[in-house]
Order: structure tokens, then sequence, then C-alpha cells
């Protein structure tokens, strides 16, 4: 919160210590238990100075059940909005070194168990540099709807899943400046399936459709022809996948009859 006319807006604005190559993913986080919000930031103790006094704000502001976040989870959010907690978190989150993120992990799983809880928004986002300039240029307003990004080494673009007006995957270069919305394009027609996330590795893209079961579908960036499919277990529902750097493995998170599982 703004206090004595201060708005704090350094977690806007940090874009430039943003890595500039693919972290390996984070894993660990999703085998922890849900614990309350003062149980989950005690191996921050050490790491950030009175924690728990700014958990006891965040709780207090907090109190009840609200648009589906249990107490804890709506504190979760707070308090990573307060002045405390999300330097640290981010530069972890940022680091080579994996390591650093553990003592958070009891806290990225109860902050994240919320963020999935919260509704989808249709708005536009800018991100801005310290000077104001534009950082990431908007999405072009008729592909607004973006369900899933993920980057392309193989072509050198971002590629957005859409489900607006139609499902489809679209892209688009990092040097298309101000220009961009027009250089966005559809380079798949998706139209017939809803998908639910994507993932790619050199020249191999893959795409989950949503449901239960749910497929994911492995295409040739080369041609895009549909190589293979790949059907999970009925009751599992593929959230979201990423590769490894290295592409030797695939990361996948699912829902198994409402339990959230990850497997590799």
């Amino acid at each position: 919160m703004a206090q004595g006319g201060y708005i704090p807006t350094e977690r806007f604005l940090d874009v430039n210590y943003e890595p500039q190559q693919r972290l390996s993913p984070i894993q660990g986080y999703e085998l922890k238990p849900l614990v309350s919000l003062e149980e989950a930031v005690r191996p921050l103790e050490s790491l950030i100075s009175n924690i728990q006094g700014f958990v006891w704000t965040a709780t207090g502001n907090s109190p009840q059940e609200k648009d589906g976040l249990l107490p804890n989870e709506r504190a979760a959010i707070y308090l990573y909005t307060m002045e405390c907690l999300y330097r640290q978190l981010n530069a972890a989150l940022r680091s080579e070194d994996r390591q650093t993120l553990i003592p958070y992990f009891s806290y990225l799983k109860l902050f994240l168990t919320a963020l999935w809880k919260l509704p989808d928004v249709q708005d536009t986002v800018w991100r801005v540099d310290q000077r104001g300039n534009e950082k990431f240029p908007k999405i072009q307003p008729n592909i607004s709807h973006v369900q899933e990004l993920c980057w392309s080494s193989y072509l050198n673009e971002f590629l957005f899943l859409s489900w607006h007006p139609d499902y489809g995957l679209y892209s688009t270069d990092i040097n298309g400046g101000s220009h961009t919305q027009q250089r966005l394009k559809l380079i798949k027609d998706f139209s017939r399936k809803q998908s639910s996330c994507c993932a790619c590795y050199q020249k191999t893209f893959l795409l989950s459709t949503k449901g239960y079961p749910s497929f994911i579908e492995e295409y040739a960036m080369s041609n895009w022809q549909l190589n293979r499919t790949i059907s999970c277990a009925e009751n599992q529902f593929i959230s979201n996948m990423q590769y490894t750097s290295d592409g030797a493995y695939l990361g996948v998170i699912m829902f198994t009859k409402n339990r959230l599982e990850y497997e590799i």
C-alpha cells in the first residue's frame, strides 16, 4: 500500500533483472502440504526480517473466505503485495541456482494454489521500464484471450494459444516493437479442439487438450504436421507442462480426481 505519497512500483519496473535465458523448471514445491501462512513462512524467518509481523498484518486484513479463496490463501496473495517479500522471492525465482527457492516452497504452494483459484480476467497489460518505455508491446485486441504462451528457439518467436474468437496458435517475434500488432500471424488453426497448455523444444511443439482425459499432441514445427497423440488416463487432466532446458524431460502438472500431481 502507498504510504506518505510513496507508491511501491519497484516490482512492476524490475524488467532489467529478468534472466536472458530459459531457466530449469521449479520442482518440489508442489509436493509440499498446504499449511497456514504462519507455518508456510517459518523457513523464511532467517531470510526476511520480521516476516511474521507482516503475516500478522496480511491475515488480519484477510479474515474471511472471499471470491472462492480461503483466508490463508487471500493472505498469501496480500503478503506478496507488501514491501517485505516480493524482492527476495523474485530474485530467487530468477536465479539459476534453484536451491535458493527451497525455503520458499511452502509459501509458493499456498500462493500458487490461491492464484489458480482466481477467475480469468480479460484486460490489456503493459510492462514498462523505469523510464516509462513500453518493454513488451500489447497483444492485438482480436487475440486478447490468451490461453498460454511459450518461447520457440527454433522459430525465434513467442507462440500464443488464443481461445477467442477461435482456438488457434499465433506467433510474433521479440523485435516487433510498436509494430507487433501488425506482425502477429496465425500459424495453426485449432478451432475444432480446446487446448489447455503448450510447450516446445527445438522443432517439437506439444499441445494439451482440455477435458478428461487430456491428450498431448506432438507437432513438427517445420511443417506443423501432427506426429503422434498421447492419451492420459480417463481421470487425468493436464493443467501445465514444461520441457527441461535440454529437452530430455517433460514436466507435467495434472489433476487426478481433483488431486494435483506432478510427473516427469
